[in-house]
């Protein structure tokens, strides 16, 4: 990813990275920045199909897009999945690519994604909004409770 001033002026400022991990990519990547007291807060969604147990929405997160530039990755399903097709070999369980953070100036981060949760005998998509109030940046990210 790159930092730019504006659209008018594309000369990137800072260069930021993006962990290597991650398998699949929209695009354009859905990414959603604010700037708050001096710091570039940039949130990617991606489906990262590389984790553990299917739980492949993820939301990379960087409180100080400026300085540290430091992305942690947020798994936001935190119930079982299944594959999206399951009698073909090579397709574990996984969320669907479609992850959307959307971010407010008081730090409340949201992130909906499409959870595969039944195959058999008809498919079962869950659309799943998770949230946290501390812009995803406590111990336990994307699990507040209303």
């Amino acid at each position: 990813m790159k930092r730019v001033l504006s659209l008018q002026n594309a000369a990137p400022k800072n260069l930021v990275q993006v962990g290597e991990k991650v398998a699949d990519r929209l695009v354009p990547l859905i990414v959603e920045t604010l700037t708050d007291a001096g710091r570039d807060r940039v949130f990617v969604g991606n489906n990262d199909f590389g984790a553990p147990g299917g739980h492949t929405g993820s939301v990379d997160v960087t409180t100080d897009a400026l300085g540290t530039r430091i992305f942690t990755q947020n798994r936001v399903d935190s119930r079982p999945t299944v594959p999206l097709f399951p009698n073909t070999p090579g397709f574990p369980p996984m969320d669907l690519p479609s992850v959307r953070p959307a971010v407010h100036r008081d730090g409340t981060v949201y992130a909906a994604f499409l959870g595969i949760r039944a195959n058999i005998p008809t498919q079962l998509i869950d659309v799943v909004v998770v949230r946290d109030d501390a812009w995803a940046a406590g111990a336990n990210p994307f699990q507040a409770r209303s």
